[in-house]
């Protein structure tokens, strides 16, 4: 394959340099897609895990709240009970 340096290009030549010039910038774009997916990719790991963490933290408050209200709802029963039955 010549250069530009070189003597004038051939049709048939020009072309082939062309047809390679076109595969090169495919294979860049390409580079540059795939790179640019993966930024994308990470900022929304980035984003999911955060919402994990968020709805961990939420999870862990209601399961905390349903235990101390079932305590509280077993302790007034085991009461009433205790009332009703007469010690």
């Amino acid at each position: 394959m010549t250069t530009l340096d070189d003597a004038p290009l051939t049709r048939r030549e020009f072309q082939a340099f062309r047809e390679e010039l076109h595969r090169e910038l495919q294979h860049y774009a390409t580079k540059a897609d795939v790179a640019e997916l993966k930024a994308e990719l990470k900022a929304d790991v980035v984003e999911v895990k955060a919402e994990v963490a968020e709805t961990k933290a939420e999870l862990i408050k209601w399961m905390v709240g349903l235990m101390v209200a079932s305590i509280a709802a077993a302790t007034t029963f085991a009461f009433a009970v205790d009332r009703l039955v007469g010690n």
